[in-house]
């Protein structure tokens, strides 16, 4: 992954901006993640009770990566008034072959908009121009029916489950589903 080509301002479309990590969103970003509710329970790696700290070393973190070409995580904003909604990764998975994941959440308040599908879509063209992968995938929990639907809405095809493939932030064992873009 190269960076240098990739500018902070990413992709945008007519609802939509994807754009870099910003540590200047923090508290925007914290309060996302506050108010998260029942459909977030498929999110193990952030939580509604992570102190302001905890989503401040998540953001640099994210920023650091995104600068040193080890991950991306893409803010998602409203175009019309720039507020942040969610976030979208594209994460390189097997380097040496090209191998990407994207995932994504988006805050409760903006669920239901569309907002999930085109920022997968987005992210899968950042990838598909930028990075040539020979393979792009959404991995979703079986149990997460919005998730799977997006990845369907964004172009993915349903390939396999696995058993015992995740665990919620409640502790629950579900499959997860992969899904690929056809390339």
């Amino acid at each position: 992954m190269k960076t240098e080509s990739i500018p902070m301002k990413v992709r945008a479309d007519d609802k939509l901006i994807l754009a870099g990590p910003d540590i200047g969103r923090l508290f925007e970003l914290h309060d996302l993640i506050r108010n998260f509710g029942p459909e977030h329970k498929f999110i193990s790696s952030i939580s509604s009770e992570d102190s302001l700290e905890d989503t401040a070393k998540h953001l640099i973190k994210a920023v650091d990566d995104f600068a040193s070409d080890k991950d991306y995580e893409f803010h998602i904003l409203q175009k019309i008034d720039g507020a942040l909604v969610g976030c979208v990764g594209l994460h390189e998975r097997r380097n040496n072959v090209q191998n990407y994941e994207i995932g994504y959440w988006i805050g409760a308040g903006y669920s239901g908009q569309g907002y999930a599908t085109r920022a997968c879509i987005m992210a899968r063209d950042i990838a598909l121009t930028m990075f040539k992968p020979n393979r792009i995938e959404i991995l979703a929990q079986a149990t997460n029916k919005a998730s799977r639907r997006v990845a369907e809405k964004a172009g993915f095809v349903f390939e396999v489950a696995f058993a015992k493939y995740y665990r919620d932030n409640e502790g629950e064992l579900d499959e997860g589903c992969v899904y690929s873009y056809p390339i």
